[in-house]
C-alpha cells in the first residue's frame, strides 16, 4: 500500500477568505490521509520572487518525497503552464512563472506540464487553479501517482542569468527579493552567483546613506541599532540592523531602492 505523503502549502492567499481552506479541502477529499502542513499564506500578493526565496528556506528540511505545493499566481488563467517538478528527493507543484527558479537553477529535475484531463472531470475555474488544478495534482501524487501519468514532460530549461541584479558601471545593482518580519533586506545576490561569476568576494556595499566594505558573519558583530551586511542562512546577501529593522532605519522601498556592490 502506498504511504500517503506530506504536502506543504505556501501561498499569497491570506487566511480571511477561505481560499486556503478550499485547496486543503480538495486535497483531503481526494487523499484523506495526506498530512498538509501550512508554511505561510502571508506572502505579499503576487510576489513571485519572495515566494521563490521562501520556498528555498524550507523545502530541503522535509522528508524525502514531500510534495511542495506553491501557489503565487498573478498570471492564473493565462498561458503560463501548470507544472509538476520532480527532483531526486521532492515534488513541486504550482505555476511555471518563476516561483521555482532556484529549483531549476540548482537541482537536477524533470518537469511536466499538468494535463487537466488527467486529474479532474471538471473544466474548473479560470481564476482559481490552486483549487482546481494544483490541489488535485498534489492529491494524486500523494496517493502515489507518477508525474508522467498526470502530464507531459517538458524540455529542461537551460540555466539563465540571475535577473535580480544588473551591472551599472563598475557596480552591480541588486534588487530586493524579500523583507522578512525583522525588517532584514534580502537581496537577489548569493554566494552561488559570486561563484558563477568567478569572483572571490564583495569589496563594497552601499544603500542610500549606508556604505561598508565589510561583510559580517552574524548580527551581534555590530552594536544594537547599527546597520550591517552579511550572508544570511541561505547565503544571500542581506542588509540588517542589529536588534532592529533595516527597512525602517533606511526608509527602504523594495520597489524603488537598489543595493549597489562591487566584487573582485
Amino acid at each position: 500500500m502506498q504511504e500517503n505523503r506530506i504536502v506543504t502549502f505556501l501561498s499569497d492567499f491570506g487566511t480571511a477568505d477561505g481560499y486556503v481552506g478550499s485547496v486543503k479541502g480538495v486535497i483531503k477529499s481526494l487523499a484523506p490521509q495526506t498530512d498538509i502542513i501550512d508554511i505561510s499564506h502571508d506572502i505579499k500578493p503576487f510576489n513571485i520572487t519572495g515566494a521563490a526565496y521562501t520556498l528555498l528556506n524550507y523545502y530541503q528540511r522535509f522528508p524525502k518525497d514531500t510534495i511542495h505545493l506553491v501557489v503565487v499566481d498573478p498570471g492564473v488563467g493565462s498561458e503560463r503552464r501548470p507544472v509538476i517538478i520532480r527532483t531526486a528527493h521532492y515534488f513541486f507543484i504550482g505555476p511555471d512563472n518563476g516561483i521555482f527558479q532556484y529549483i531549476y537553477s540548482r537541482k537536477a529535475y524533470t518537469a511536466y506540464e499538468i494535463d487537466l484531463s488527467k486529474i479532474t472531470d471538471s473544466a474548473g475555474s479560470h481564476t482559481f487553479h490552486g483549487r482546481d488544478i494544483f490541489a488535485p495534482a498534489a492529491a494524486q501524487i500523494a496517493k502515489g501517482a507518477l508525474p508522467h501519468k498526470l502530464g507531459n514532460k517538458l524540455d529542461n530549461r537551460t540555466e539563465t542569468p540571475n535577473l535580480m541584479y544588473s551591472k551599472e558601471g563598475v557596480e552591480l545593482a541588486l534588487n530586493c527579493i524579500s523583507i522578512d518580519r525583522f525588517g532584514n533586506i534580502i537581496t537577489g545576490f548569493s554566494k552561488y552567483d559570486l561563484a558563477r561569476m568567478k569572483k572571490d568576494k564583495i569589496v563594497s556595499i552601499r544603500l542610500k546613506n549606508f556604505q561598508t566594505d565589510a561583510v559580517n558573519k552574524f548580527y551581534a558583530e555590530k552594536e544594537s541599532g547599527e546597520i550591517l551586511a552579511l550572508w544570511n542562512s541561505q547565503d544571500f546577501l542581506e542588509i540588517a540592523v542589529c536588534r532592529g529593522s533595516a527597512e525602517n532605519k533606511l526608509n527602504f522601498n523594495s520597489e524603488r531602492d537598489k543595493i549597489f556592490i562591487k566584487v573582485e
